[in-house]
């Protein structure tokens, strides 16, 4: 089982990532949203509220996350995310 984080979770490309993740069974979501967006997110995930323009937000809602799903046309930066949450797993 992995815990997994999805960045952009109640979005229109999101949310699929969330519906196949808790359809395998196997896995522990974490849906990380907006405040405006977080009240969209289904009951079966452990929702995180982040600003996306605050990068700093989303990498407080990422320890202990085995995998990180994030949907591309994001923040110009999500580089900067993915190596700082890389950086933690290590």
């Amino acid at each position: 089982m992995y815990t997994v984080a999805i960045i952009l979770a109640a979005g229109h490309s999101g949310k699929f990532s969330v519906q196949h993740s808790l359809g395998q069974g196997k896995h522990t979501v974490t849906a990380l949203a907006e405040a405006e967006t977080i009240n969209k997110l289904p009951s079966e995930v452990a929702p995180k509220e982040v600003d996306h323009s605050k990068p700093e937000t989303i990498i407080d809602a990422l320890p202990r996350q085995r995998l990180l799903i994030k949907i591309l046309g994001i923040a110009k930066d999500m580089g900067e995310i993915t190596k700082q949450w890389i950086q933690l797993r290590h």
